[in-house]
């Protein structure tokens, strides 16, 4: 699909060929690693098999984005930790602090991260915002790193501290979450490790820096010397902060950074894609419930928090050692009190840069097993605390190996959720937001520092806490590769299905094959439970999906007092957003509705998305079925367009509007929707395989989403009713519209299966068999997927239309097959399903066409009919001698067939406002084929 203007900045999807090769997308499979060399991997950052292009891109992003990031968590460190450093060096005995405040300057600090630390989150996780939120947050916590230098009193010290945990969010829990939207899943450990340990980089410079600041400018200006600490911090913050406006990216579907070519920016997005990492889509209510409902939100933050909690030793070296100092004068100097425990960092950087390394070459789990049994064993040394003093020395250095668990769990779980950007967000920063909050009092009531250093307690309740996050890390790895096993189990079973659909069925009894249970989409989980979800997720999830059961009093009550029929519209306004629908009205399967004042009690399960109380008490004219005395006709107001000729005809124009293709992973139907992409709308795709193929990976790292568009894919076969139904209800919920759908379009396969030519696609069946062969159960299979699933999804669609009171369009792709006997082409199955599929859309044209009172209605529908189209699969038939090539190109006016990219305008018109006056009419673009 070309763009007319070379710059992916301006359009929908750039362009095909000027962006990037699609040969170096992914790079080669990578070759299978020795567990016994594992060492030649630990400098393998630019991996051989990899294109050169996508070398040269990772340098790039290695030399900006992770060094910014690393600079930036370097800083968070050198200025959160040096509190610290300057208790020890005169600031306890300077702001007369001999009680708790010392414990009490973590816990202000970690309030203030805690409370900002999801919505944080959820900023940095739009592409227009992250450029440029990152930046200016570090630019205001150098500021008031400066102001520390004045603090007066403790109050002083909570006030900033609170303030610099707040604006830590973006870096501390931020970067871990941008480095998985840049890095694929294999280099994203190593290079988190180096992110990481730059902290522990941070607290060895601190100590080094309170020393030499104590040392040579303690008393200068009438200042102490922990005081000229924060100036200095303060003074090294502040540029680097101001070069993240032009360093820092952003996300990859941000806007491009000027250290990047468009090539190259292109090539970023589309490896992520590959990867499986989703993009970012629109904040919705939605987000919670996807959340909520995965197992890796709550494990997650049960093992992060267990884990937070068990490193606070990690770094209380100073205070023991503050301790001999005041029992034996003389033993240690302030000076040598700031930089003996800089030993531990040093372990922390060697531990954490190693165990990164080795994660893609050994099972995660056993490398956070060697961490903790390290970590465990310092602990009870500690706990049992009368020990050799060298050995004391050596436990609080071991304590510094705890500094490798994040850089694995992080990505761990980035890597688990790549499938969903906004939980992936929402994980992340609740995990660190549960985390700090019990850290927040950890401190005070398991470490006090009036106990130590020698804190028995604190080290026995550590131990637990060590435990804990150990096997829960080690549950989470078992429950990953389940779900990893599953969905490669789904896939192949998909990929059988599909072989068997093309070859027909061929059992002799006629047996029809048993669907199984499919989720309505990869990226968005299944809405309704089903009993494998209740049994893999508990009860747990389940339960957050009912907490809308305080709308239950209210409207029940409003309800049956003053009249249902009365007060049902004004109801389902007002709880519309709501999650649970406590009530559903007796419906037919058809939606006849058998009794509009019928109530049905729904408190077993959750409820659609939309709230739906008005189907139950709204008359049936009132639900799009009104009775010709109701019936007003629209008026489409057209305004006269300015300055002609700056911007694009704005009837073509789609921004802001949602819509449905069914069978859009590939073929006819990936072209139209990326047609829709380009004129601005947000497209979601509707195709069986459970993965989406390489040619919808390729469009949507195409896609540049800063001017609005979207293009997402579901995993929903058509056929399966409940399954669209949720599917689309759910879009529509999330939305609060849906604009128009594409359906029935073909995506063209081809194999000789007993002397036939069989076609399959996701959205249409074409068997090429003399009548007097067909067996029964092959002529309903066509019609299931070629007439039904049409249908099907019409039908869901308008009901969202209607629901929203949305006057959209509805495009249903039949065939020309449909209006002539097609000579030559023996498929009088398939011909007639697509003759059906021009004579519904008549009828749903006149049944939804006119405007209701309550404004639903109004609904256009049109059907659109192709001549051959010709694709690999086609010219491989042509090849075999399967098809008459020669024969089809006689048959068309224009002498050739057509390509799937032609159809694109076609689509765009019959669902845009430019063919507002059409309906119940059949577009054919068959080259001529049936004007002879």
């Amino acid at each position: 699909m070309a763009s007319t203007q070379p710059n992916d900045e301006t359009n929908g999807i750039a362009n095909r060929t000027g962006e990037f090769d699609t040969s170096v997308i992914a790079p080669a499979e990578a070759p299978k690693r020795s567990p016994w060399k594992a060492w030649m991997y630990l400098w393998e950052w630019y991996p051989k098999h990899y294109p050169e292009e996508e070398r040269k891109l990772l340098r790039k992003m290695d030399a900006c984005l992770l060094t910014f990031c690393s600079f930036m968590f370097f800083l968070k460190w050198l200025d959160s930790s040096n509190i610290k450093n300057a208790y020890v060096s005169g600031m306890k005995e300077e702001l007369s602090l001999y009680g708790n405040e010392y414990s009490l300057f973590d816990t202000f600090y970690n309030v203030g991260y805690l409370v900002f630390q999801v919505p944080s989150l959820l900023l940095l996780s739009r592409p227009k915002i992250a450029k440029y939120y990152l930046p200016t947050m570090e630019v205001l916590w150098s500021i008031v790193t400066f102001c520390q230098s004045q603090m007066r009193s403790r109050n002083d010290i909570y006030g900033t501290r609170f303030l610099l945990g707040l604006l830590e969010t973006p870096v501390a829990s931020g970067t871990t979450y941008v480095l998985g939207s840049w890095y694929r899943p294999e280099e994203v450990f190593k290079r988190t490790g180096v992110w990481f340990v730059s902290n522990n980089i941070a607290v060895m410079f601190g100590g080094y820096l309170q020393a030499a600041a104590y040392k040579n400018l303690n008393g200068v200006g009438g200042m102490s010397g922990w005081r000229w600490l924060f100036i200095i911090d303060g003074v090294i913050s502040l540029p680097i902060a101001l070069a993240g406006f032009l360093i820092f990216p952003g996300l990859p579907s941000s806007s491009k950074p000027w250290w990047l070519t468009p090539k190259e920016h292109a090539l970023a997005r589309s490896r992520m894609v590959n990867a499986g990492v989703a993009p970012s889509k629109e904040l919705s209510w939605t987000v919670a419930k996807r959340t909520f409902r995965r197992w890796e939100f709550y494990m997650g933050v049960l093992c992060y928090t267990f884990f937070l909690s068990s490193s606070y030793p990690h770094g209380q070296m100073a205070i023991w050692l503050k301790d001999l100092a005041a029992k034996y004068p003389g033993a240690y100097t302030i000076p040598q009190i700031n930089t003996i425990p800089t030993g531990a960092q040093g372990v922390s950087v060697f531990a954490a840069l190693l165990a990164t390394s080795l994660c893609m070459v050994y099972p995660l789990w056993s490398i956070f097993s060697i961490v903790q049994t390290i970590y465990i064993i310092a602990n009870i040394s500690l706990l049992i605390w009368n020990i050799p003093k060298g050995y004391h020395f050596a436990c609080y250095y071991l304590l510094g190996v705890s500094a490798a668990i994040t850089p694995i769990m992080m990505p761990f779980i980035n890597m688990a959720l790549r499938d969903d950007a906004e939980a992936r967000a929402v994980t992340v920063g609740a995990m660190l937001t549960a985390g700090w909050a019990v850290f927040s009092f950890y401190p005070i009531t398991v470490f006090p520092i009036v106990e130590g250093p020698k804190w028995t307690k604190g080290y026995a309740v550590n131990i637990c806490f060590i435990v804990g996050c150990w096997s829960t890390f080690v549950i989470m790895q078992y429950l990953y590769k389940r779900s990893e096993s599953r969905k490669q189990a789904l896939m192949v079973r998909e990929v059988a299905k599909d072989q068997e659909d093309m070859a027909g069925v061929d059992s002799k009894d006629g047996a029809e094959v048993e669907h199984a249970e499919l989720p309505t989409t990869i990226t968005d989980r299944e809405i309704w439970p089903s009993k494998e979800w209740q049994t893999d997720q508990a009860n747990l999830c389940h339960f957050s999906c009912r907490v809308a059961i305080i709308w239950f009093p209210a409207g029940f009550a409003l309800t049956m007092c003053a009249g249902a029929g009365y007060y049902g519209p004004m109801v389902s306004r007002c709880c519309r957003g709501s999650h649970d629908a406590l009530f559903a009205a007796k419906v037919e399967e058809g939606g006849a509705l058998r009794s509009s004042r019928t109530f049905l009690y729904r408190f077993a399960r959750p409820a659609p998305p939309a709230f739906r109380l008005q189907l139950l008490t709204t008359p049936l004219q009132r639900r799009g079925l009104a009775s010709q005395q109701d019936v007003t006709y629209p008026q489409v107001p057209y305004e006269k367009a300015e300055s002609v000729g700056e911007k694009r005809f704005s009837q073509f124009d789609l921004a802001g509007k949602v819509f449905v293709v069914t069978g859009g992973g590939r073929g006819l139907g990936l072209c139209m929707a990326e047609g829709l992409v380009e004129a601005g709308g947000k497209v979601h795709c509707l195709d069986r395989l459970p993965e989406p193929p390489q040619a919808f990976k390729e469009a949507q790292a195409r896609l540049n989403t800063s001017n609005g568009p979207s293009l997402e894919y579901h995993h929903v076969n058509v056929t399966h009713d409940e399954a669209m139904r949720k599917c689309i209800r759910n879009i529509a919920a999330e939305n609060r519209r849906l604009d128009g759908l594409i359906a029935g379009e073909k995506y063209l396969f081809s194999t000789e299966v007993i002397h036939s030519l069989t076609r399959f696609a996701a959205a249409a069946v074409q068997q090429v068999t003399p009548a007097l062969e067909f067996r029964k159960e092959d002529i309903a299979k066509m019609l299931e997927v070629n007439y039904t699933g049409v249908f099907l999804a019409a039908r869901e669609c308008a009901r969202q239309m209607m629901e929203y009171k949305i006057q959209g369009s509805i495009c249903l792709v039949a065939s020309m097959s449909g209006t002539i006997a097609n000579r030559g082409f023996i498929a009088p199955v398939y011909n007639s399903s697509k003759a059906a599929v021009v004579q519904l859309a008549r009828n749903l044209a006149m049944e939804w066409g006119r405007k209701n009172p309550d404004g639903s209605g109004g609904i256009r529908v049109n059907s659109l009919s192709p001549g051959h189209i010709v694709t690999p699969m086609v010219e491989a038939n042509f090849e075999a001698g399967e098809a008459n090539r020669e024969e089809w190109e006689n048959n068309s006016m224009l002498g050739r067939l057509s390509t799937p990219e032609e159809y694109k305008a076609a689509g765009l018109f019959m669902l845009s406002k430019a063919s507002s006056y059409m309906t119940g009419h059949d577009l054919k673009m068959d080259g001529g084929t049936t004007a002879w």
